[in-house]
C-alpha cells in the first residue's frame, strides 16, 4: 500500500479494522464519531475512508454493480444506516436511536458475511432464536420503524430475487416437473415483497404524524408470525427432499481479518436477540412499546470460533463500550422458550 494509505500512528499500525470502519464508509456519521479515538491515533485512518466511501457512492450507482443481491443487500445496509431517518421523538433521545440502528445494521452484515463467506461449515441463520414466544391476543397498539426507505430496500431485494428466480427456470430443461416449486418459490418471494411495501407505507404514515389504521395495528401484531412462516418457508427449500427444516438459533460469528503470524484474529458476532422498548406517540398521548432487535459483538480471538463455540460463549460475552449504557440489567418481560 501507499505510505499514506498505510493505518500507521506514533505506536505502530492498526492491525484489525472496525465494524465501525465499514459503517462509516457506508454513511453513517454516527458510527465515525464513534471512531474519533482511532482516527486521532491513526491519521490515515480518515483518508483510506475517505477514499473507500468515495469508491462505494461511484460503485453503488453503477448498474453492473448492482446485479447481484448480494450488492443490493449492501446497498440495503447504508440505506439503513444512513441518517435520513430521525427518532420519532426528535434529539431528546437521538443517542440511543443512533446506537440501536448502528447495532442492527452491524449484526445484519455480520449474518451476510456469515452466509457467504463462511469459515468453518455452511449453516443455516435463524429468524428467531430457536422458537418464537407465544402472541398474546391484547389491543393491537404497535408501531412500525419509521424508516420507510429501508423497507423499501427490503422489498426492492425480494422483487429482484423474483427476476434471478426467473431467469433460472427459464433454463430449467426439467421445468414441467418441478413447475409448481418455482411457482410456489415465486409467489412467496411476492408475498414478502409485499409485506415490506405494506410497513413502507406505514412508515410514512408515521413521520407525517399521520395515525395507523385498526387493520394496520393488525398486521403489525401478526408480523412475528408472518416472518417465521415465510422463514421457514425458505428454510425449507434449501433442504433437498423439501422438507421442514429446523432452523439453527440465531447466535451466529464469522471472522473478518487477521493473520495469526502478526495479530489475532477480528471475529464479528450476532447474539441473542435483545429486548427493544420505546416511547411512541400515540392518540394525543404516549405509549411504551417493545420490540426485539439484534445484537452485535465485535472482539479479538486467537483461534477461528465456529458457531456452537460461539454459542457456549454469548453468555459471558461483552457488549461493546458504545452499546453498553444501553443496556438494561432488568430481564427481558417474556423471555423466548430456547436453549440458548
Amino acid at each position: 500500500m501507499p505510505a499514506e494509505l498505510q493505518v500507521k500512528g506514533d505506536n505502530g499500525e492498526r492491525l484489525l479494522p472496525s465494524g465501525l470502519d465499514l459503517a462509516s464508509v457506508f454513511g453513517n456519521q454516527f458510527a465515525e464519531n464513534l471512531l474519533s479515538a482511532d482516527l486521532q491515533k491513526y491519521p490515515s485512518l480518515k483518508k483510506v475512508i475517505e477514499n473507500l466511501k468515495s469508491n462505494f457512492k461511484n460503485n453503488s450507482n453503477n448498474s453492473d454493480f448492482n446485479n447481484t443481491l448480494y450488492n443490493q443487500w449492501l446497498n440495503a445496509i447504508a440505506v439503513q444506516w444512513s441518517d435520513t431517518v430521525s427518532s420519532i421523538n426528535g434529539n431528546a433521545d437521538n443517542n440511543i436511536w443512533q446506537t440501536k440502528r448502528l447495532q442492527t445494521g452491524l449484526a445484519t452484515w455480520a449474518t451476510l458475511r456469515h452466509a457467504t463467506l463462511l469459515v468453518n461449515e455452511r449453516v443455516s441463520a435463524e429468524c428467531g432464536e430457536g422458537g418464537f414466544e407465544d402472541i398474546l391476543m391484547r389491543a393491537p397498539r404497535g408501531f412500525v420503524e419509521p424508516d420507510p426507505y429501508t423497507f423499501g430496500s427490503i422489498a426492492a431485494l425480494f422483487e429482484n430475487a423474483t427476476s434471478y428466480v426467473s431467469k433460472a427456470t427459464a433454463n430449467k430443461n426439467d421445468i414441467t416437473e418441478k413447475s409448481s416449486l418455482y411457482d410456489g418459490i415465486m409467489l412467496r418471494l411476492k408475498d414478502a415483497a409485499s409485506e415490506a411495501r405494506l410497513f413502507q407505507a406505514m412508515a410514512e404514515k408515521e413521520k407525517k404524524g399521520l395515525q395507523l389504521t385498526k387493520e394496520e395495528h393488525e398486521k403489525i401484531l401478526y408480523i412475528a408470525r408472518v416472518a417465521e412462516h415465510l422463514f421457514l418457508v425458505f428454510n425449507s427449500l434449501a433442504n433437498k427432499d423439501y422438507a421442514l427444516s429446523h432452523p439453527d438459533p440465531m447466535p451466529k460469528i464469522v471472522d473478518v481479518a487477521g493473520d495469526p503470524s502478526v495479530s489475532n484474529y477480528l471475529m464479528a458476532a450476532v447474539g441473542n436477540s435483545m429486548e427493544w422498548n420505546y416511547i411512541v406517540p400515540f392518540y394525543g398521548r404516549h405509549q411504551i412499546v417493545k420490540g426485539s432487535v439484534y445484537s452485535y459483538y465485535e472482539f479479538e480471538s486467537n483461534q477461528l470460533l465456529n458457531d456452537s463455540e460461539w454459542r457456549e460463549k454469548v453468555g459471558q460475552a461483552s457488549f461493546l463500550p458504545w452499546i453498553k449504557p444501553y443496556i438494561s440489567k432488568q430481564t427481558v418481560t417474556q423471555r423466548p422458550q430456547t436453549n440458548y
